[in-house]
């Protein structure tokens, strides 16, 4: 009958060690789906990527010159596939009016008293004056409309959002599932001991 008590005693001690497993590895698992729930969406990384990031400590001015050709809603529109062509004209376009408004011409350029009066300055030392553009300044507006062309071409077929939504989604599934298994195997652990 000893055996018997004993054999109950081990079965019970054993039942009661799985009951604890698990227990612990639907902590683990609910744990995760509450951190799943609160990272659905993560706002940062669509905004890390919306920011175009083309302003500089030389060139801080660039983003405010261009102003919401940089939006991130063209990253994630639906246009048609024409779309990044004429984007592509129509911003080269831009960016020679700005590199033209910017630079009076070679005269002008040669004499900045001139130049200041037809700004309406008072001189080249007033804060209203503007000097003409150098060679650098041209080259960034150019590069900065090329950044602007190629993030306006993510909307093209929506290939922007898909790009996000595919990215947030291969995310969240692989922090899950690593997430996942090292809180079970932590919980099978703490069990064990």
């Amino acid at each position: 009958m000893s055996n018997q008590t004993q054999d109950l005693e081990e079965r019970a001690g054993i039942q009661q060690q799985a009951d604890t497993a698990a227990a612990a590895a639907r902590t683990g698992i609910e744990s995760n789906a509450r951190k799943v729930e609160e990272n659905k969406f993560n706002p940062g990384f669509l905004g890390e990527i919306q920011d175009p990031k083309v302003d500089t400590d030389k060139w801080d001015w660039i983003t405010d010159e261009l102003g919401p050709i940089f939006s991130g809603a063209h990253m994630v529109g639906r246009r048609s596939e024409h779309f990044e062509m004429q984007q592509e004209l129509l911003n080269m376009v831009k960016s020679e009016e700005l590199i033209a408004e910017m630079s009076p011409g070679s005269l002008l350029e040669r004499h900045p008293n001139v130049l200041a009066v037809m700004q309406g300055a008072e001189g080249t030392a007033d804060p209203d004056f503007v000097e003409p553009a150098k060679q650098g300044e041209k080259r960034i507006v150019r590069d900065a409309m090329t950044v602007a062309t190629t993030r306006q071409a993510l909307s093209v077929d929506a290939h922007g959002i898909d790009a996000f939504t595919t990215a947030t989604t291969e995310t969240r599934q692989v922090t899950n599932e690593e997430e996942e298994r090292s809180s079970v195997l932590k919980k099978a652990k703490e069990v064990v001991r």
